[in-house]
């Protein structure tokens, strides 16, 4: 038997054929709806090239209750390995709800697909994931369920950079990894993209009437212009603005502070007036562990503005605490070697910016071919302490011999921490630098 579908449904079936006259230049679409009679429509080039919008619906031979089945032929590309890899990634992660929560079978290649999901989440104490629930209200009367679920994750991958915000529509992944400026990803906010936030994601659930839903006309996006997604904004800002600044804070720390912490509760958050929503109800974030350099900065900010000159040597007192800090086998040889190199630099910052001192007619590199004469001339206006520089000479004579000797000299963390008080104690004489 053969008929005609009725005019109204022809432009909802254009709509739903472009998916797979895409994929394909032969279809066959059969279904049977509760018990009844099964049908068959085919779309194939001469149908889609025809004048004709009339469509041929078919009575076939019954298949299985509740059934629907859509036979694609003639792919319109080459479906290679690395192609069914990644549709089958894609129908794993779009339909993850279905498959999950409403017992749905999806055959990928005769084998039964497994969900992915991204709640792979973190619960560091204090700052564990948080999950807000609430309704809105559309104009029409009809009632939009939201949920909002944001944290520090596990599963970071630095390359597919798998974090930001996750979208689902009625059960539906519509996007994943959104990190544009209309999600928050703006200075101010979750600042510019960066691995230093990597670690923070938000999941928004919305479920509803579908004409409701803030998805794009292909439901592959977010119309960031919908009012139901304009109502969830002063919960989304804030919420990943304070995760994705407590994953920049915590770095450094990710192993002890983060990825050790891989089980614990979720805090629940019920929100009444979606609205007046402004923060996303975290305790106050960690301070952040300033760098070396940051410390000596900010101690001696004056003397810099005033003797820009003295800068550098402060970068060289940093860069020795971040090499005792490191595994290297010589580290203590290098930094002895750099704190040498910072006395003796300062001692040349001081001569070449200081008036009145009698150099007895050398040059800077004449002077410097000796440095008890480089010390003479400074002593001219700076009173050392004695001891202070016994110490500094030992240490300068003993990387001597690690730069023009052949035997091998020991240098202990004690050694280390001895020339750094000297030469701090030098500097504090010379620029009154606190360090």
């Amino acid at each position: 038997m053969g008929g005609n579908l009725p005019p109204e449904s022809v432009a909802t079936l254009d709509r739903n054929t472009h998916a797979v006259v895409a994929l394909a230049e032969n279809i066959k679409i059969k279904t049977r709806f509760s018990s009844e009679t099964t049908y068959q429509i085919d779309i194939d080039n001469a149908w889609l090239e025809s004048t004709d919008w009339e469509m041929p619906i078919y009575e076939i031979d019954d298949i299985e209750p509740g059934t629907t089945t859509v036979e694609l032929s003639s792919l319109r590309f080459e479906l290679t390995e690395e192609v069914q890899g990644q549709l089958q990634e894609h129908v794993s992660e779009t339909y993850s709800q279905f498959i999950k929560q409403n017992n749905l079978e999806i055959l990928f290649n005769s084998q039964k697909l497994s969900p992915i999901e991204f709640d792979n989440w973190a619960y560091p104490p204090e700052y564990e994931p948080r999950y807000y629930m609430f309704e809105i209200l559309a104009d029409s009367g009809q009632k939009v369920g939201v949920e909002i679920y944001g944290g520090l994750i596990l599963d970071r991958n630095p390359v597919a950079e798998n974090y930001g915000v996750y979208f689902y529509c009625n059960e539906r992944l519509i996007m994943k990894e959104v990190k544009e400026r209309e999600v928050g990803y703006i200075r101010g906010f979750a600042g510019i993209p960066h691995p230093d936030a990597s670690l923070a994601r938000v999941i928004i659930k919305f479920n509803g009437p579908a004409r409701l839903m803030p998805w794009n006309s292909t439901k592959s996006g977010i119309n960031f212009s919908n009012l139901v997604y304009k109502d969830i904004h002063n919960v989304l800002m804030p919420v990943i603005s304070d995760f994705s600044s407590l994953s920049r804070r915590l770095k450094g720390d990710w192993e002890e502070k983060v990825f050790t912490h891989k089980t614990g509760e979720m805090k629940y958050l019920d929100i009444d007036d979606v609205k007046s929503v402004r923060k996303s109800y975290l305790p106050p974030l960690p301070k952040v562990r300033k760098k070396a350099i940051d410390h000596l900065r900010e101690k001696n900010a004056t003397i810099v503005s005033k003797k820009p000159w003295v800068a550098g040597l402060l970068d060289s007192l940093a860069a020795q605490v971040l090499i005792g800090r490191q595994k290297f086998e010589t580290k203590n040889r290098i930094a002895l070697i750099l704190l040498d190199s910072t006395f003796e630099i300062a001692l040349k910052e001081y001569i070449v910016h200081t008036e009145g001192l009698d150099r007895g007619g050398r040059t800077l590199e004449q002077l410097f071919n000796q440095r008890d004469a480089v010390i003479s001339v400074v002593k001219q206006q700076i009173s050392f302490n004695p001891d202070t520089l016994k110490l500094i000479n030992h240490y300068y004579l003993l990387r001597n011999k690690l730069i023009h000797e052949r035997a091998t000299v020991d240098v202990t963390d004690s050694d280390i921490k001895i020339f750094r008080g000297a030469v701090d104690e030098c500097l504090k004489s010379l620029f009154r630098l606190q360090t």
